[in-house]
């Protein structure tokens, strides 16, 4: 399953390009757009079952990306327990 993962993000690295530079030349002043990701590849039993309920994001035309729940987004947060996580966590 890892080695699917890293196989797929291998391949949406092109099409994620074309989608950043499209956006860059659609902006009208000269702030940059960046998309910052985290990739979790499923290696604990917890994050095996939150890629069960993960559900898919369209992120682009013909690129969809598959996102874990907001409940899940918490939870990870909270095992990080850094202070920017932990104030997200908590909504601040």
């Amino acid at each position: 399953m890892m080695r699917r993962s890293v196989e797929a993000w291998r391949e949406a690295g092109p099409q994620l390009d074309a989608i950043r530079r499209r956006k860059i030349r659609e902006a009208d002043n000269l702030q940059v757009l960046a998309v910052s990701i985290d990739v979790s590849l499923g290696g604990l039993p917890f994050e095996e079952s939150m890629v069960s309920r993960a559900t898919l994001f369209p992120f682009g035309p013909g690129l969809d990306v598959r996102t874990c729940s907001a409940e899940d987004l918490v939870v990870l947060k909270l095992f990080a327990s850094r202070p920017l996580d932990l104030r997200a966590a908590e909504g601040r």
